[in-house]
């Protein structure tokens, strides 16, 4: 039984970025338009929004991935909707509590501040047509 659950969890734990469908193209966040793969879509997202958090801490970036790191696992996740609205957010259940509830009220004011600046997340397409896209990010990981 804990054999089971160990490899379920290691299955699941690799599936970070996985999504019930495949999409075409990853929400595009302000600033990262003009990459031209996913891969680096997905890490463009990922840097900027740890620049937008790190001023939660008054770090700069590598002393930010510290503290999250000091103070155990934080996942998060959220989903950009078809219209560019994020909504949605969560952490998982092994995430520090503490730690990640701070983190998601930070990244919804964040959120906010860049729709009323007019900057917009760009919607994932698939087959041409704008989809719901749920991203996870490993806080505590480097990139």
């Amino acid at each position: 039984m804990k054999i089971s659950l160990f490899l379920i969890a290691v299955l699941f734990g690799t599936m970070v970025w996985s999504q019930l469908i495949q999409v075409d193209t990853l929400p595009v966040y302000h600033g990262c338009h003009r990459k031209d793969s996913n891969e680096k879509l997905k890490s463009c997202f990922r840097d900027k929004l740890i620049y937008e958090l790190r001023d939660l801490y008054s770090l700069n970036r590598d002393e930010f991935q510290k503290e999250i790191k000091k103070n155990h696992k934080v996942i998060i996740y959220f989903t950009v909707s078809r219209d560019g609205t994020v909504k949605d957010f969560s952490y998982t259940e092994d995430s520090n509590p503490f730690i990640a509830v701070k983190v998601l009220k930070r990244l919804n004011e964040v959120f906010k501040h860049q729709n009323n600046k007019g900057n917009f997340i760009k919607p994932a397409t698939y087959k041409g047509k704008l989809v719901n896209y749920k991203f996870t990010i490993d806080l505590s990981q480097d990139k």
